[in-house]
Formats: structure tokens, sequence, C-alpha cells
């Protein structure tokens, strides 16, 4: 796969950069779930700058290089392929530990690409919860009152006649949903981080059909019967994980005005 062939050469190309002391791979790569869509996706610690376009390019010819929103270098190679770099001072790596009980890490012997002074391994032996439990009452009640929040959201927008603002703010409540029905079928939460991934393998055809009936397009009908079947979905739901009754009592109230 082309993807290996870059990750073999980043890795050889780290080891021979003074200025690189660590390279943490994170993704679909780690995963055992990658195929020739997938990005490549390194947290790179240094111990010095150097030019890093110019490293990236090195690796394999750039088509684009630049800076998101969040502080990420974004590589798009002349073959197509995406990929992430997040460089960090090696200082910086107990960045990772903060993670803890957020994410899941999966196998650290993937993760580990280079590990030249031993403080990548030794941060990532130090993390206890490898796995975070997500069906904790705590948690499943977290995600319903991000869902709430984001029913009212998208009716204030649908009633105020932002139709674009309301189909981009039902992605949220479709967020939501994933998550809950994930945590009702009490399967596949390895894909909690992004819920909508491999969907159609992971979760039920009924819960799949019930998902599907809360998309919708930017046709004001179509906005108004796709919120309808969110707000029967979100109760059943919400039934269904034992939520608070403060916010069934919201959701309620929600449905009525």
């Amino acid at each position: 796969m082309l993807q290996l062939e870059m990750i073999d050469s980043l890795k050889s190309a780290a080891l021979e950069t003074e200025a690189v002391a660590a390279v943490f791979m994170y993704g679909s790569f780690t995963q055992n779930e990658a195929d020739k869509y997938s990005d490549i996706e390194f947290y790179i610690f240094t111990n010095s700058d150097f030019d890093k376009r110019t490293w990236i390019n090195d690796i394999s010819p750039l088509q684009l290089f630049f800076t998101n929103e969040q502080g990420t270098e974004v590589a798009i190679f002349q073959n197509m392929v995406r990929g992430e770099f997040h460089f960090l001072p090696i200082e910086e790596v107990s960045l990772l530990k903060s993670w803890e009980g957020q994410i899941t890490f999966s196998d650290i012997e993937n993760m580990i690409l280079v590990d030249k002074e031993g403080l990548l391994r030794e941060t990532l032996e130090s993390i206890e919860k490898l796995r975070p439990n997500r069906d904790t009452e705590a948690n499943r009640n977290l995600v319903a009152h991000q869902l709430i929040n984001n029913l009212l959201m998208t009716k204030n927008f649908l009633y105020r006649g932002e139709s674009a603002r309301a189909h981009h703010q039902m992605h949220a409540v479709q967020e939501c949903f994933l998550k809950m029905i994930r945590l009702v079928e009490k399967s596949h939460r390895e894909h909690w981080e992004t819920p909508s991934r491999k969907l159609e393998q992971d979760i039920d055809r009924e819960w799949y059909n019930r998902y599907l009936e809360c998309t919708a397009s930017l046709e004001e009908d179509s906005l108004i019967k796709g919120y309808r079947m969110c707000l029967k979905l979100a109760t059943d739901l919400c039934y269904g994980l034992n939520i608070h009754n403060d916010t069934l009592d919201v959701l309620d109230q929600i449905k009525a005005n």
C-alpha cells in the first residue's frame, strides 16, 4: 500500500534527522483499519527547529502544504494521499498523558514509530487507562446534554428561517445520535471519536434506518420532517439510556413549543 511506503520513508527520515527525537503515529494505521483511502497522521517531537516543509516534501513530493486553524500542518501529496503533522518540542511529549481517559490508545507498538531517547514509550506506558469506559452514567448524560443543546439550537435556527444554519447544526445532533446508538448497542465503541466510522457495518440496520430518517436536504419541508424525526429518536434514546429526568423535562419542553 502506498501509505505504508510513505510511513516507512518518514520513519527512515526521522531516524536520520538529528532534530527529530520521536514520532508518534495515530489513526487508522495504528488500528489495523487502514485502506488505500486512509490519511497518515503523526505527532513529531523535536529537539531543535528545522525546515518542516522541505523535510516532508523529501518523504513524498507535496502538492499542497499549509497550517490549519488548529495549528496542524496539513499535507496533500502529489499522489493525493493526505497527511496531518503536529510538530512539538520533545519536552511536550507528556501532552499524550493528558489524553488518558478521553481517547482510545490502540496498539502502543504501532504508535511508536521512532523513539530515540525512550521518552515516548515511557510516557505511553505510564498511561493506565488505554481504553476509556464510555458506558458510564456521567458519559451517557453528558452526550444527552449535548444532544439537547444541539436540538434547541437547530430549532431556533429553523424558526428564524436560517435553513442552511439549521442544516449545519443538525450534523451535531446526528453525531450525538451515533454515540448514543453505540451505547445502546453496547458494541463498537472503538469508533467513539469518529462515530460515523464504519457505521454501515457497526450498527443494527434498524438503528441505521432511524438515523437515516434524521437526515435532511436544505429544503424547508425536508428540514422540518428530519427535525421531527430527530425529536422522536432523541426521546427513544434518552429513555433507553436512562437519562436523568431533568434532561427529559427539557426535551419535552423543546417538543412542546
